[in-house]
């Protein structure tokens, strides 16, 4: 076990001399370390400002070289930084005992957990196995889009998108499950914000200048009717002409009718529509994209292909979820080519979606743009239908499979896609390009053409910046 510490200049000598003869490194920037060299690190950080704090402990969780370690402060900083470590000690030395039981259960699994090209369900399903007693608890953020952030794992992995789609994935190969139902919210169907504002419509001709009408019951001769003209000494009911003067006694209020202003309707039940604040789009109630917040726990299949190195399964790929791997992709799509030249009946459309900005910017304004392309590509895959396969290359590259779709019936899946373009730019994509390359099997196959050479054939046909047309469509032709 190794304890290194980061703390200010100032406070060096003064943890020097009060952990004399304990192995402390002490650090005062980052650099000062090798994260090549962290297996049994423990980290402590005893900067006494939240903002130098949260640099290092983002810099440490999103390193999968040093993202399992375990990670101490010496003061709390409240919500939602103190979710991002694994508690507050004293003082440096009790970080080693704190962190024994995370150490031991680490050192079981393999390297491979901690290598630097380390798969993003591997170090989720690792982060719950060393720590058995916590449970992936999302915590609420207002002023998020989401509402709800499974914070430490965005933090490691970069993205709520990213997150969101690896615990789907991994609740369907079995190796999460769901835990607790937290909490159910309601989104916008367009741009998916949670910026609603409920508005009563007129269910006639949708206007919003409506009132509701009062009705009055009462309790002597059970008469129901608009509210009557009132006298001083009370209401008087129109069919028993009795004096009302009392409520609950004499009489009381019902729910009455709704009166539109603009078309004179009369309705008893108002048309409920949401009005996003963010796009300007509206939407009936029914119509709102609904998402359960859960929270997670390791299985026990979990924690054997974690051991084992095992976090996918082909038949799991085909039956539970439409996002793969690029190894997987590429070998669908070999599969596929060969059973074309089987069966010259066999057709299938792949398409090459870049996704790029225009212009150049800061670190924060970088940031930005790459949650917004994690955002579309989330939206992508809501999009297709559970036939097809969605896999992302890079960060900006994304391929699209289209099993037993040849011309024109890939125009369904392309219009949906196209209309999200266009969405995204409407509320906020201003400046986000999208260029797309079309392959269809049987008529473009090149013979001898594997899936490797295919896909680096249209990929130089999408970086080209010529011949594209209205949509950004640019065909690829054999070669």
């Amino acid at each position: 076990m190794k304890l290194v510490c980061f703390l200010p200049p100032d406070d060096v000598a003064r943890f020097a001399e009060e952990t004399a003869g304990k192995p402390v490194q002490y650090c005062v920037n980052i650099d000062e370390i090798s994260f090549e060299e962290q297996r049994d690190s423990v980290f402590v950080l005893a900067y006494p400002d939240s903002r130098s704090v949260s640099r290092l402990v983002h810099i440490l969780r999103q390193d999968p070289r040093t993202s399992l370690q375990p990670l101490y402060t010496t003061e709390g900083f409240g919500k939602p930084l103190d979710l991002l470590v694994d508690g507050v000690v004293t003082d440096v030395a009790a970080a080693a005992t704190e962190a024994e039981p995370i150490l031991r259960r680490l050192a079981e699994l393999d390297d491979a957990v901690f290598h630097v090209d380390v798969g993003d369900y591997l170090r989720i399903l690792a982060l719950l196995y060393s720590r058995p007693d916590r449970q992936l608890v999302p915590h609420r953020v207002w002023l998020d889009e989401h509402a709800y952030a499974y914070t430490l794992l965005e933090a490691m992995l970069g993205s709520a998108h990213l997150v969101a789609s690896r615990l789907a994935i991994l609740c369907d190969w079995r190796y999460l499950q769901r835990r607790q139902l937290i909490d159910r919210t309601s989104h916008c169907p367009v741009c998916s914000s949670l910026q609603l504002n409920l508005v009563d419509h007129c269910p006639q001709c949708k206007g919003t200048i409506i009132e509701e009408v009062p009705f009055m019951q009462c309790l002597l001769c059970g008469h129901v009717a608009e509210k009557p003209s009132s006298a001083e000494e009370g209401f008087m009911c129109p069919q028993c002409k009795a004096m009302l003067q009392q409520i609950k006694t004499d009489y009381d209020w019902v729910q009455g009718n709704f009166n539109c202003r603009s078309c004179g309707n009369s309705f008893t039940q108002p048309d409920p529509q949401a009005h996003c604040l963010r796009c300007g789009s509206q939407a009936p109630v029914g119509r709102l994209l609904v998402r359960q917040i859960y929270s997670y726990e390791l299985t026990g299949a979990g924690i054997d292909a974690l051991k084992s190195g095992l976090t996918i399964e082909p038949a799991d790929v085909l039956n539970e979820t439409n996002v793969v791997a690029s190894h997987f992709f590429t070998n669908m799509i070999n599969w596929l080519l060969d059973f074309c030249g089987r069966d010259s009946c066999e057709v299938f459309t792949l398409i090459g979606i870049r996704l790029q900005f225009a212009g150049q910017v800061d670190a924060e304004a970088n940031r930005a743009r790459m949650e917004l392309l994690d955002t579309f590509v989330y939206r992508i895959s809501e999009k297709i239908r559970n036939v097809d396969l969605l896999s992302r290359f890079r960060q900006d590259l994304l391929w699209l499979l289209l099993p037993k779709t040849g011309k024109p019936d890939y125009q369904v899946v392309l219009d949906r896609i196209i209309a999200l373009q266009q969405e995204h730019r409407g509320f906020e994509g201003e400046g986000l390009q999208f260029h797309t390359v079309l392959f269809h099997a049987p008529e473009e196959i090149v013979s001898g053409e594997t899936s490797s050479l295919l896909l680096c054939r249209l990929e130089k046909c999408i970086m080209a910046s010529t011949g594209l047309n209205q949509d950004g469509m640019q065909p690829c032709s054999p070669v």
